[in-house]
């Protein structure tokens, strides 16, 4: 809203100003309504300003016109005065404040003034304004005013003025930003990660990766003066790397193995007494423990930890065909087999996600057998009521507990059962069945996928999920090799694994979407057909169970992570200066009064300081005589104008420092004056 005052006796009107209304009030019983307006410069005190990027080498009438412009201001709705110009500022930034505070910081260092003129346009003016003007534009006469004082203001008499400059410098190029953890990428995705410096503002930044896999580049960067966007993008395919075989290998064919859920135990079933073999992680290494006291009836065919790492059980071909060992630190005791045991060879095994259930795959009807854990005592659950059609040879769970999977030796191959409680029963057959025998079985982490290793071509087949449906996805294009015998997901579902006969004896595969696409083969593959896999649970670690010694084969995958990290110059004040001005005949008469400028970002050179100071000592130095004069007011006045007020006994001039107005039928005024 524009407000406009008309003079009276003639015909003028003149404008107080463009403002924007508040809250209005508007009272029933009243004639009037309230409301208060705010100027330009109000509005910028409740907006932000920020510069994302350090400015260098500009101006103070720069800075200042960025400032106006950052808050959407055109060219018509401010002036800057050119004077600025002739002050420049090395390095400037500007951490997040409003818009009016970062134009009084630009005032300020050059002994300016900022203010919104009659108008509606908000004005810089120079430190030379005042100055200029030479001639008073008004006088105030004894008849004009109804009251003027002069006080002598002592309390602000300066004499020993300091100013400080405050210059920011580039220090040494130095990490800035290091990511606090590997971070992941697959292959084909592009990453934009937005970072924070630990110190600001920065200039000349460089962002590197570090430990990265091949094909992890910096496709973009953008780079602020508080951080940087950095864009990563892999063509990544991961990379297994044998590791060193332990220095004690398994006595027999590898046929089934399983991480602890902490990576740190490894399970290997086997032929040939122990027929389990454990052994503990170090770093890269694996050292073999001890063997239980009482070891397995038969050939291990299988094995599985329980969630919490307490129980291992392991599957095998000689009653009682389950053995259940419990943990105590690196010991594993043999506990009392379950009442009622599995009716054949065991050949696989699996817990629950909860520990709670146990189940057995196995020869001879009801080719499954589950029990329920109570305690250390393992007690079977009665039969689901449609069975498996075949030996079963692998079984697992969903990372839910809900679903149940069996892969036999006969048609349909895998069968699915559905919890609820402590009863399991039989889903519908998937529409496409897998068409050789099931010989291992297993679920992604989601619960979305699984995977059955087959005895005929294509040797894996993979079922997508949805409720309890599984539809039959399409084939990968390149199949393992051989006679599928386990697989295994990694735990984050990227990464599927196939132990197979037939060289490579191990075949993997990269998930994208519900695409499996065949990576590279290991270096150094598996000495004879894989049987069983295993990842650990951060899917660093790959275990293979193989049937030619060394029997097992363990692989570090080279994941697909990389470290960010960001060298830079941070901006720092650097070598202080100050500026001093002071007046000794004024020390003389008053003592030393000082007065220390506030510490100003943008007052970076010696000579600035200085010019502050002198002209700060020049009108503080002396005790000042200003005016404070209530008067008839008028309108016209502007902020910096210069009058004349005259008294009885002489004439002094003075520039405007405030006036308000007030209306109530006529007009009045209190006026402020800096004398000139």
């Amino acid at each position: 809203m524009a407000t406009w005052h008309e003079v009276m006796f003639r015909q003028e009107w003149v404008p107080l100003g463009t403002f924007w209304s508040g809250d209005w009030r508007v009272p029933e019983d009243g004639i009037y309504a309230q409301t208060i307006g705010r100027d330009r410069l109000e509005l910028l005190r409740k907006s932000t300003y920020s510069t994302s990027q350090v400015q260098m080498n500009k101006t103070l009438y720069d800075l200042a016109q960025n400032i106006l412009q950052d808050a959407g201001l055109t060219e018509e709705e401010y002036y800057i005065d050119t004077e600025l110009q002739q002050l420049p500022v090395p390095y400037a930034y500007f951490e997040p404040q409003s818009h009016r505070e970062a134009l009084r910081k630009v005032a300020e260092a050059c002994l300016g003034q900022v203010y919104c003129d009659r108008e509606g346009i908000i004005r810089i003016e120079g430190p030379s304004f005042l100055q200029s003007q030479t001639e008073p534009v008004m006088t105030i006469t004894q008849d004009d005013y109804f009251r003027k004082d002069n006080p002598v203001k002592w309390s602000e008499i300066a004499n020993y003025i300091e100013v400080e400059t405050q210059p920011l410098r580039p220090d040494v190029a130095q990490e800035v930003y290091r990511s606090n953890e590997p971070i992941s990428i697959t292959a084909g995705q592009t990453k934009t990660i937005t970072v924070y410096y630990n110190h600001t503002p920065c200039i000349e930044a460089t962002a590197t990766l570090e430990n990265a896999v091949s094909g992890a580049e910096i496709t973009k960067a953008t780079y602020y003066a508080w951080g940087a966007d950095i864009t990563v993008t892999s063509t990544n395919t991961s990379t297994f790397t044998k590791l060193a075989d332990p220095s004690t290998l398994p006595t027999g064919a590898g046929y089934g193995c399983a991480f602890d859920p902490t990576g740190t135990y490894l399970a290997v079933a086997h032929f040939t007494s122990p027929l389990i073999t454990i052994y503990k992680r170090d770093g890269n290494t694996f050292t073999k423990l001890a063997n239980p006291a009482t070891r397995p009836t038969g050939v291990g065919r299988g094995c599985a930890f329980d969630p919490t790492g307490t129980y291992l059980a392991v599957a095998h071909t000689a009653s009682p065909y389950i053995t259940i060992y419990k943990r105590d630190g690196d010991t594993f005791a043999k506990f009392d087999d379950p009442s009622t045991l599995p009716t054949g060879s065991g050949y696989g095994c699996t817990f629950d996600p909860t520990g709670t259930y146990l189940a057995v795959a196995h020869s001879g009807s009801p080719y499954i057998t589950i029990y329920k854990r109570g305690g250390d005592t393992f007690t079977k659950l009665a039969n689901p009521s449609t069975l498996p059609t075949g030996t079963g040879n692998g079984c697992t769970f969903d990372p839910t507990g809900t679903y149940l999977a069996v892969a036999h030796g006969s048609s349909p191959y895998i069968t699915i059962y559905k919890r609820d409680g402590d009863t399991f029963a039989k889903l519908d057959d998937p529409s496409i069945l897998p068409n050789g025998y099931g010989n291992g079985c297993a679920f992604d982490p989601t619960g979305t996928y699984l995977a059955v290793a087959l005895s005929t071509s294509p040797y894996i087949t993979i079922y997508k999920r949805d409720g309890d449906t599984f539809a039959k996805l399409d084939g990968p294009s390149t199949l393992p090799t051989g006679y599928g015998y386990g697989c295994a997901f990694d735990p984050t579902g990227t990464y599927l694994v196939v132990a197979h006969w037939d060289s490579p004896y191990i075949t993997i595969y990269k998930r994208d979407g519900d695409t499996f696409a065949k990576l590279d083969d290991p270096s150094i593959l598996p000495t004879g057909n894989g049987y069983g896999c295993t990842f650990d649970p951060t899917g660093t670690y790959l275990a293979v169970a193989h049937g030619s010694s060394r029997y097992i084969t363990i692989y570090k995958r080279s994941g697909d992570t990389f470290e960010l990290v960001i060298n830079a110059k941070p901006l720092k004040v650097l070598n202080k200066e100050k500026a001093i001005a002071k007046d000794n005949a004024s020390i003389t008469d008053n003592g030393m009064l000082k007065y220390t400028f506030p510490a100003n970002s943008l007052v970076q050179t010696r000579e600035v300081a200085q010019k502050i100071a002198d002209t700060l000592l020049a009108y503080y130095k002396d005790p000042r005589r200003d005016v404070e004069v209530e008067w008839r007011g008028n309108p016209a006045l502007l902020l910096g104008d210069r009058i004349a007020v005259i008294d009885k006994n002489e004439t002094n001039e003075y520039y405007v420092t405030r006036q308000e107005l007030e209306f109530d039928g006529a007009l009045r005024a209190r006026l402020s004056g800096r004398r000139a």
